[in-house]
């Protein structure tokens, strides 16, 4: 079993935080990875790209205070694929055929500290453990898209922060 090492991954939530304890929602990540992997079939070095997504779910633990620690976990499938290499160098348009691309479950739980700055922003700092089904693509030294991956990110939003302004004053 080969390593699978990802350079460049992109990642997109859209998540709705309820009482400040729970996220839910919808995540998608894309992650590309240069191989150089020669396919016979095209005469060409291939890399490999996966497109996946799903269900995010994120239990949150001590939400009211400034500094929280979370536990995302994401269920979901996607695709991976092999590209032409000279293709996405030469930002040239690039084919997939059927025998290019195979199908993915992917499993990803993950830690994250939370730094609430605001009440509109939130950083977050973590890392995850991505977990996939294996994947049969031709002569393919990968086996499974498995790996640790980290990253730091900006929450938008409105993050009540102890506040509730719908809660009338009482003198």
């Amino acid at each position: 079993m080969n390593p699978f090492f990802c350079f460049s991954m992109a990642c997109a939530t859209v998540t709705y935080v309820a009482n400040r304890q729970f996220e839910v929602g919808f995540m998608a990540n894309v992650l590309y990875s240069e191989q150089d992997i020669f396919n016979p079939r095209t005469n060409n070095n291939d890399d490999i790209v996966a497109i996946y997504g799903g269900l995010h779910l994120e239990p949150i633990l001590f939400g009211k205070k400034r500094v929280s620690l979370s536990f995302p976990i994401l269920i979901g499938g996607g695709g991976v694929g092999y590209v032409d290499h000279n293709a996405v160098v030469n930002d040239e348009n690039v084919d997939l055929d059927d025998d290019d691309i195979d199908a993915l479950f992917v499993l990803e739980p993950g830690m994250n500290v939370l730094f609430n700055i605001s009440r509109y922003v939130q950083l977050e700092a973590g890392f995850r453990y991505r977990m996939s089904s294996k994947i049969e693509l031709a002569q393919s030294p990968v086996e499974r898209l498995n790996g640790f991956s980290g990253g730091i990110g900006v929450k938008l939003g409105v993050f009540n922060m102890g506040r509730n302004r719908y809660k009338k004053q009482l003198d």
